[in-house]
């Protein structure tokens, strides 16, 4: 299992995927929704603010 550190605390990885899309925006959503129509794990980071 792998950690992130990240300002005093420990966050948990455990996604195993066949995907990752970094961003929300239309592109990415629409990669992400091609992924997964192929089957494929698919897990969309976005960065908050």
């Amino acid at each position: 299992m792998e950690f992130y550190t990240e300002k005093q605390r420990k966050i948990k990885v455990v996604a195993n995927v066949d995907v990752l899309v970094a961003g929300s925006g239309p592109a990415g959503f629409g990669a992400a929704i091609a992924a997964g129509r192929m089957g494929m794990k698919t897990l969309i980071v976005e960065q908050g603010g």
